[in-house]
Parts: C-alpha cells; structure tokens; sequence
C-alpha cells in the first residue's frame, strides 16, 4: 500500500496530505506504458483542438495486452497484473490531459454552448411532499433537459438546489448523452492513426479513445460543478434583488404628510409637526392599544380598550335606498352596546390629544375593522363638535391604515425591550406604528442593527433559502441607500434615542463612528450648530476623509421647539433676518464644497425678485440713489452681516418661494463669476 506523504503543518504537527490516483500511478513506474500510447498529453490536446492530427500517434510493435503483460511483471501489486498496469497507464495520460488548458477551454466552450439541467422528483418530493403547482419548488418538479442557460436571470436554479437539499428532486447538470458522445468521438479521431501503424494499430486507438474519453469526463465534472456554483450564486443575486425591491418598497414609503388647513398644493410652506395617535389589535390578553406620541415620537398616554379586542364587529355596510343612492345609516360605535363605553373613552382620548391623524395598525379584518371604528368617532366628532376640527391646524382629523409587520418585530426587538419593559405587546406595537408615520427608515435601521430582527421580515417566496446573513445583508444595501438619499437629521438622532439607528447608514460612519458623532453633539449641548462643527477639532471629533464623506447625509437643522414661537428653522431665520444661526444649505444635500456656488446661484435666481431679502435691495438704492437723507435712511436700516444676508437668501430659495427663479439662472455666468472672485481659479 503507497505510503502517505506528510508536511510540516503551521502548528508544528505532521498532518498527512492527500495521495492522488495520478500520484500512485506515477510513482509505480508506468512511464514505459504511458509512452506506447503515441502521444504525449499537449500533442493529444493539439490535435483534439485543431480536428485533426497535427502529431502522428507513434507505431507500436506489440499489442497492448502483449506490451502490458511485459512490463506488469516487473511492477509491484497492484500493477503486476496487466489489466490493471494498462489502467494505470491510461488514468496517468488522462489526467495529464485534462489538465491541459486548451482541451480545458474547447470543452467549456461546448459545455457553455449545449449544457442542460434535468430533474426528477424523489418518492419524498412525488408522495409526502407533493411538489404541486402552487409549492415553492414546484416549477422544478419535473425539468427534461432544459438549457442552462435559460436559467440566466431568474431564481430557478435557486429553487432546483433548495428542493435537491430539501431531498425533493435529485438533479443532473451536465452535457445531453448524445452530445457527449459525439464531442468524444471527435477528439478521439483526431487522435487516431488512421488505420496506419500495422495490425495492432486499432487497438492502440480504442486505447488512445480510452483516455480522451476519461479526460473528457473529468473535465465536464469539474466544469459542470463550478457551472451549477455560478448558476446558482446568480440566482442567489436574483433573489436577493427581489427581496431588496420588496424592502425597497414598503421602507421608502415615507413619513405621513400633514399639511395645514389653509395650504396649498405646492405652496412651499414648512410642513407640520406631527402629532399621532396610533392603535394596535390584541387579541384581550393584550387588550387593544391606543398610544398619543409627542412631536419626538416619546410615548405621552397610553389608552386600553378591552371591548375594542378580540373579533371587532365591523359597521354596517349602507344598504342602497329607491334612487340607487347609500340610505342613511344611524350607526355610531358610541351605541354600540359593548364596545360603546370604549368607544366613548376613545372619542374622549383623540379630543384630548388632538391628534393630527390616528393610525391604525393593520395586519388582517380585525385591523380594518378598528379604523372602521376610529373612522366612526372620527365622523361624530365632526357633527357634534365642528369647533373641534376648525381650531385645528389641519381642519380634520385623518385615518389611515399603517402595516403592522414590521411594527410586530420591533414590539419584540430589544430596544423595544429597553425602552418600554413593562408595557404589553400591543403597547409597544402601537408606538412602532406611530413612528413608522413619523419616520418609518428609523424603525427599518432599529431591525437591522446588532438584533437582526429584520432578517424575519417575511416578503419574498425565497427568502428562507437565501440564509439570514443574505437576506440582512440585502437590507442593509437598502437601508444605506434609502437612508443617504433621504439624509439624517443629526439633531433629532441626538434629541430622540430611537432616531439614532439611521446614522451608522450614512456614508463613511458605521456603528462606531456614529455612537462617537452622537457623544460629540451631546458635548456641544446636546445639538449641532452646524456642518463646519463635526469637523476634528470640535466636540465631534470627524476627521477630514470621514467628515468629506458623510457631511452632504447628516442634515443640522433646529432642535424641535425651538426659535421664534416654536416656529420651523426657515420662517425663524427670515424673520430675524437670517440671524439664527442655522445655515439652511446645513438642512440640504448641497455638500459644504458647493455652499459657495449654491449661494451665488440663489442671489442669480433672486435678483431683481420682489423677494430678494430687503437688504439687499436697500444697498442697491444707496449705491444708485442720491445722497442725502435717502441714504441716512438706508444706512440706518442697513442690519446684519453678509453671513446673514445670504442665510436669508437661502432660506428664501428653500422655501420655494423664487417659483421657477433657479431654473432660469445662467449656471454658466454664475460659474464665471465665481472663478473671478477666486482670482481666476476653478470654484
């Protein structure tokens, strides 16, 4: 029995090396036997490539039996015998040539071009498991030679080698018979001697065909095997990017929009703060929630409604009256006997909080049936106190429906636990609803953190078989991508915990680099004043490549509650002239390299507008104007640095006001006379 060799491994121990059949027969001493063959393994190769051969088989004076019988009785056991030493000979010349890269390449070539995939099901996929139409795997049931490459850009071979694991379908990748016959027969003739060589000369070519049929076979094992690996990485790629699409679309949905009662369409007017209500379904063991969040998003009252649990009964549908019209209803779940008294603590509690929508969670009939319900009480505040609704800032009272799945998972993540320890599912359920209204990529980042809740968001038929760490992955492409588009309030993630999850998206931050960014903002009092702050140097500590990176994904706006009133950041800065300290381009995805050009644009866009700031319309009358008392009235009125002219000036152009401004200015111009200022160097 060969001896196995053995190296030195890294830890010191002699661990044995794996003794290949080539390697036995090598060191058997077959080369005599190789040799008769005629044909060295490049000349084989040449040959069976070019379809003809370029090198003659050399002649041989015995047979191979008579030649084998000769040289096995000096070779030891197992090679003594003749069969086995021709064996040998003939594996040793095959595996030479199917190591040859240009036999490698023609075979590939042809396996590329003819392959198929074939599957069978097995008596557990035809009997226990039926593979049905309407089964994840049933598609591949049953496939008779369909072309490999057919599987280009789909899943299906994703579903063949789940249902191959699951023991469903056995399956076969490889060349049809027919063609592999025929490919063997071709490189085998290339390689014949044509007839020449004396009587012994055909045996010598079944010998020869022997070997091109073994190094053809190997070959397409190996090339079939890293086929199906590469057909089924595709696939895997495939499905991963449908389930990204899927995530795609339920996390970009955005937050819910409230406007004000007197806003238009388009007006540009800062939207509101919102304020909701949300409610989640429970079974009775947990009742059914009604949470009121604050403007953070922080749970402010918590309300249960036993008899609002359980199989809510839907309203009456209205029945159609004689002129095809919907008869009046007197329903009202105010008199709906049980769940009446819940009904009326639910009216009492949104009168209370005045909210600006209420939002239902919704995950089946039961759901559907609450908004019902809200919608009902929503609709008897209305006839009974319109004073209610017209002190409103939005004039009414929205309900909508919210998907509670993904509301499910952080009512079990940990920060769910963390957060609200003691309060029931349905609790914490309701305040995820509220925020996914609020800011719905927030929650998204929350899953996908150390916890890796999301990987359980189910959205795709294949998910389970791409593995959790590819379906997290796939999230967390999304994630970054949704959340750098969208930008990070950075004020608000270090203001409310729960807002924070976002910033280890951004560009150039991570984990580590965005708990660091949130203990620098707490050093500076708990909020950002700016961009310029992150830099090293400030409590936030970036480094320049960091800070280059994420600065354009980090917004600095004002801290909920503050300025003038309470008012948004943009009315505050123009009302006191730009002077609050808060660069409006900060709340932007301008980067702070293009704050220059940007301002110059918004001056090009205002100028000679009825809403260019009115200091800079007072200096051009003093530069134009005579002197004299028009002048000592314009200078007197002449406030503020040029720093707080120009947020004014941006503050204008964010509001939307310059209405098509911006689009008419000469980028060109604008571009030249930023190079001037510079001293004639690009800006």
């Amino acid at each position: 029995r060969p001896r196995r060799h053995t190296h030195q491994a890294a830890s010191g121990l002699r661990r044995p090396t794996r003794v290949t059949a080539y390697a036995t027969c090598k060191r058997a001493g077959l080369d005599a036997l190789v040799a008769a063959l005629g044909l060295a393994a490049p000349d084989m190769a040449e040959n069976a490539v070019r379809g003809y051969p370029v090198t003659q088989p050399a002649p041989a004076e015995a047979s191979p039996d008579d030649l084998a019988a000769t040289v096995a009785a000096s070779l030891p056991p197992p090679f003594s015998n003749p069969e086995a030493a021709l064996r040998g000979a003939r594996a040793t010349l095959a595996a030479e040539l199917a190591a040859e890269p240009s036999l490698r390449r023609a075979v590939r070539k042809e396996f590329d071009r003819r392959a198929t995939v074939s599957t069978t099901p097995t008596p557990r996929g035809d009997l226990s498991e039926r593979l049905d139409p309407f089964h994840p795997y049933g598609r591949v049931r049953r496939l008779g030679g369909k072309p490999l490459r057919d599987c280009e850009g789909s899943d299906l071979f994703l579903r063949i080698d789940a249902a191959a694991r699951a023991g469903l379908v056995t399956v076969s990748v490889a060349l049809p018979p027919d063609e592999h016959a025929a490919l063997v027969a071709e490189f085998s003739a290339a390689n014949s001697a044509g007839g020449e060589g004396g009587p012994s000369a055909s045996a010598w070519d079944e010998q020869r065909a022997a070997v091109v049929s073994e190094a053809v076979s190997t070959i397409l094992k190996a090339v079939a095997d890293a086929a199906s690996r590469a057909a089924l990485a595709a696939a895997r790629g495939v499905a991963a990017r449908e389930y990204g699409d899927a995530l795609w679309r339920l996390a970009t949905r955005g937050p819910v929009e409230v406007r004000r009662a007197d806003e238009e369409e388009g007006g540009g007017a800062a939207p509101i703060r919102p304020r909701f209500i949300a409610g989640s379904h429970g079974p009775g063991a947990p009742a059914t929630a009604f949470v009121a969040l604050d403007e953070r998003g922080g749970l402010a009252d918590i309300l249960y409604c036993a008899h609002l649990s359980g199989r809510v009964r839907p309203p009456p549908r209205p029945r159609t009256g004689p002129d095809g019209l919907p008869a009046p209803t007197s329903y009202s779940p105010l008199t709906d006997g049980r769940a009446a008294p819940d009904a009326r603590a639910l009216r009492a509690f949104i009168m209370a909080h005045a909210p600006h929508a209420v939002l239902v969670g919704c995950s089946g009939p039961d759901g559907r049936a609450l908004r019902d319900v809200v919608g009902g009480l929503r609709d008897h505040i209305l006839e009974h106190d319109p004073q209610f609704l017209t002190r409103h800032e939005t004039g009414d009272v929205g309900v909508r429906l919210v998907d509670e799945r993904v509301a499910d998972l952080w009512a079990g993540s940990a920060d769910a636990a963390a957060e609200l320890p003691d309060a029931p599912a349905s609790v914490r359920r309701a305040v995820a609803v509220g925020r996914l209204g609020l800011d719905p990529l927030a929650v998204f980042a929350s899953l996908a953190g150390p916890g890796r809740e999301l990987a359980a968001l189910t959205l795709t038929e294949l998910q389970g078989d791409l593995g959790p760490d590819a379906v997290l992955a796939a999230a967390r492409r999304v994630l970054v991508t949704a959340i750098n588009q969208v930008g990070v309030d950075l004020n608000a993630a270090a203001a409310c915990p729960w807002r924070a999850a976002p910033l280890a998206f951004v560009a150039g931050l991570g984990p580590r680099k965005a708990g660091a960014l949130l203990k620098g903002v707490a050093g500076m009092g708990g909020r950002a004043p700016s961009r310029a702050a992150l830099l090293r140097g400030g409590a936030a500590g970036l480094g320049p490549t960091v800070w280059r990176n994420a600065a354009s994904f980090l917004r600095v706006r004002r801290p909920l509650g503050e300025g003038p009133g309470g008012g948004d950041e943009y009315e505050s800065d123009e009302e006191d002239g730009g002077g609050g300290g808060f660069n409006p381009l900060d709340d932007s995805r301008v980067h702070p390299d293009g704050y220059r050009a940007a301002t110059a644009i918004a001056v090009a866009a205002l100028r000679g507008s009825r809403h260019l700031p009115a200091r800079r319309r007072r200096r051009r009358r003093r530069r134009g104007g005579r002197r004299g008392s028009e002048s000592e009235e314009v200078t007197g009125s002449d406030s503020g640095t040029d720093e707080e002219w120009e947020a004014a000036v941006l503050a204008t152009v964010v509001r939307g006001r310059p209405a098509g401004d911006v689009e008419a200015v000469d980028l060109a111009r604008v571009a030249a006379r930023l190079a001037l200022g510079r001293g004639g160097r690009k800006g």
